[in-house]
């Protein structure tokens, strides 16, 4: 009795860590398609390349910079390589992607600062996230 008992919870915490790891995965592929489609509807002129696939964003600009956003599934993260402000990883808290190295620092804005910054956007560029 105490056997089954076991593996029924053991059954019920894997079924739910599955689900959990779905709904983390669907909420991530929304994201980086978010994001990909505005960076296409924006049209920006200093992206060379754009690429979406298997959990992996990859912004190729014209300097030969790149920027790489990918999906951590055993942390429950998207890590951002940015070639202006290096590495990141945010969490989803609050309906929004935030640095946990740093609160305040929130995807989509740091992705709008960047291009901003960096590339003199001019009317209304910015992206349009979540």
């Amino acid at each position: 009795m105490l056997m089954n008992l076991l593996k029924h919870t053991l059954s019920q915490s894997i079924s739910e860590n599955t689900r959990n790891l779905s709904s983390f995965i669907n909420l991530v592929d929304k994201s980086l398609t978010n994001i990909f489609e505005s960076i296409v509807e924006k049209n920006y002129n200093f992206i060379e390349d754009l690429d979406l696939s298997n959990g992996i964003l990859k912004i190729d600009l014209k300097n030969n910079k790149t920027y790489i956003i990918n999906i951590q599934k055993n942390n429950k993260q998207i890590w951002l390589s940015s070639p202006f402000s290096g590495p990141k990883r945010f969490e989803y808290i609050n309906n929004e992607w935030i640095d946990i190295h740093n609160n305040k620092i929130k995807l989509y804005e740091l992705l709008n600062s960047e291009f901003n910054n960096n590339y003199k956007l001019i009317g209304n560029k910015k992206l349009k996230l979540l």
